[in-house]
């Protein structure tokens, strides 16, 4: 009887596990604040409306100054991946973490991000 109990367990488990796995993207752990993640990166980054697919957004400077910096954060990597694809057609270089994404505008801030909060260079 007690075999069976956890058995049965084991399989609502592994339901559950299938049915997470099937919501389209990933859950990213909550993100800092772009107005934080713009503190560590050395700019003064001002809340904004998020754009499509963020959770929320913030932009250091503007693009023609060294510290300028779009920063994005997202609610899965879905929205992520998506925001991803549309904002290339913006230029710049773009690093990407587990649930945010900032626009720099040269290789060189592009690395100052990397280093600092980690991601990956696009």
């Amino acid at each position: 009887m007690r075999h069976m109990k956890t058995v049965r367990l084991a399989a609502s488990a592994l339901v559950l596990l299938a049915l997470a796995g099937c919501s389209g993207g990933t859950k990213a752990s909550a993100p800092q604040s772009p107005v934080d993640m713009g503190k560590k990166i050395g700019c003064e980054a001002k809340q904004q409306s998020p754009t499509m697919f963020a959770r929320e957004e913030a932009l250091c400077g503007s693009p023609n100054d060294a510290t300028y910096a779009d920063i994005v954060t997202f609610v899965d990597t879905k929205n992520r991946d998506q925001w991803v694809e549309v904002a290339k057609a913006a230029g710049g270089v773009m690093v990407v973490g587990d649930s945010w994404a900032i626009i720099v505008n040269t290789q060189e801030r592009a690395n100052v991000v990397k280093s600092t909060l980690g991601g990956e260079i696009k």
